[in-house]
């Protein structure tokens, strides 16, 4: 299928990486709100730090210019993402199904963004 080995590697990283945080979210999730929240932010600092931070000690990494879609697209939608977290958490430090189905729908737009992007349905800007 031509699928270079950087995808199928990430994809596996992020599906292993991902699945047991979701499990153990939703775990804290019914039994508190802060345990869940403090799983959240704490997976997403360790993940890339610690990630990277290893592959680096293994083996030095060269980091090639950073493209446009990093830099105009992925940048400021995290920027952005974040921003609304820490909207919604300062009503309350607590996510609410209203709040939950705003952030899936952001997170199916940017998927949606990169998806039009990468078919050149949508004509980037830089």
């Amino acid at each position: 299928m031509n699928v270079p080995h950087s995808v199928i590697g990430t994809t596996l990283t992020a599906i292993g990486t991902s699945l047991p945080e979701l499990v153990v979210g939703l775990m804290a999730a019914k039994r508190s709100q802060g345990v869940a929240i403090g799983t959240l932010i704490g997976s997403n600092i360790t993940d890339p730090l610690l990630s990277i931070g290893l592959a680096a000690a293994i083996r030095p990494m060269v980091l090639a210019e950073p493209s446009g879609l990093i830099l105009n697209v992925i940048a400021p939608v995290t920027i952005l993402a974040v921003s609304l977290c820490l909207l919604f958490m300062y009503t309350g430090f607590h996510f609410d199904r209203r709040e939950g189905v705003i952030l899936c729908g952001f997170y199916m737009l940017f998927m949606l963004l990169l998806y039009l992007l990468d078919q050149g349905t949508l004509d980037p800007w830089w």
